[in-house]
């Protein structure tokens, strides 16, 4: 039996990872190398059949952490695997690839390119670490793998495709709700290509046409307390910390629209999660999102960086229940059907023996 190694960097992904390794549990033997963490979060619904290599991921300036990614390096090698999958890069995973070389690797490259507030040096040069030292590539659309193979130097037919899988692990903790709430939810890190200020601007511009709407705010970044997010204070639930996997499959069980108001990106794991709940979204056309969504069939979607519209997008998401619950059934339908991890599992497979 094939045996394979899987390892994500903290920050989301870990998630993803999580629901590959519980479906490839049955027909491949893998190891999860997983920060302690991430296993005190979320160890108790992996696979039991997934061996777990816990390592403590080092901060990078934690001169110490060589000597945690050499144990980790050797934990690995001792599990014997044919192929190593990476999934995200960093100082600390570039050092790791090293001290495996003699194992294939295949790297699953979430975003072709980074985003506008990581574009550091370090952090392009590890993303292209990690590019050249693989022998293939998983991209989730047929247009990120074209700009991944316009920027990379790579063989094309070394380049698996497959959507980003929905997150129904979330429904472990609270189940999808078809009482859904009057609030619009912005989720996850805040990052400049997130949009959350687009959004606060356009919640004004239409407040006092939706008085039965509020807005909340689920996720921990550096975001200036402006004077979108004071104006409607009453109406804003801002917290802005780490967000439990529990609370979080609150909010989106609740939630009444799921907004994605993203600058620029290349797909959204909060999509997945929306899907997960079927719960109605409204995004903007970024990265894959329009390739794998209908306008008005699985969300409503509108430009990025565009306030009028997001504006014009959020009155009339609001003013009509039926389009709620069409774009929320859909999208749901169409993440459980062709966004499965069971039928993933089964393409990475084929990909597996392909690149060992």
């Amino acid at each position: 039996m094939l045996s394979v190694v899987l390892f994500s960097v903290r920050g989301g992904i870990e998630t993803y990872t999580a629901q590959l390794v519980n479906e490839l549990a049955p027909i491949v033997r893998v190891a999860y190398a997983i920060d302690i963490k991430t296993k005190q979060q979320i160890g108790r619904l992996i696979d039991p059949r997934v061996t777990l290599i816990e390592y403590r991921r080092p901060r990078l300036r934690e001169f110490w952490g060589i000597v945690e990614i050499c144990r980790l390096a050797v934990k690995i090698k001792q599990f014997n695997p044919d192929l190593f999958h990476i999934q995200g890069d960093g100082v600390w995973e570039s050092v790791l690839l090293r001290l495996l070389s003699n194992i294939p690797i295949v790297a699953t490259v979430h975003d072709p390119i980074k985003h506008i507030d990581q574009r550091t040096h370090v952090n392009n040069w590890t993303m292209k670490d990690v590019v050249k030292r693989s022998r293939g590539w998983v991209l989730h659309s047929e247009g990120l793998k074209n700009i991944f193979i316009k920027l990379n130097k790579v063989n094309k037919d070394n380049v698996l495709i497959h959507p980003h899988g929905i997150y129904n692990f979330y429904c472990n903790y609270s189940p999808p709700s078809k009482n859904k709430e009057k609030f619009f939810l912005f989720f996850g890190e805040l990052r400049i290509n997130k949009g959350l200020d687009l959004f606060l601007e356009a919640f004004e511009m239409v407040t006092g046409q939706i008085p039965e709407w509020k807005v909340v705010i689920a996720g921990r970044g550096h975001f200036e307390q402006d004077k979108h997010l004071e104006f409607n204070r009453e109406r804003i639930e801002f917290y802005n910390r780490y967000i439990t996997n529990a609370e979080a499959a609150s909010f989106f069980s609740k939630a009444g629209v799921v907004v994605l108001p993203y600058r620029h990106g290349s797909q959204s794991g909060v999509l997945a999660m929306a899907a997960a709940f079927f719960c109605p979204v409204l995004a903007t056309r970024v990265g894959n999102i329009p390739e794998i969504l209908l306008d008005r069939q699985h969300a409503l979607l509108v430009e990025p960086e565009n306030v009028k519209q997001l504006a014009k997008g959020l009155l009339e998401i609001v003013a009509d229940e039926s389009l709620r619950t069409t774009l929320g059934e859909n999208l749901g339908m169409l993440a459980n059907d062709e966004w499965s991890w069971k039928e993933i599992a089964q393409k990475t497979l084929l990909f597996y023996q392909k690149n060992i």
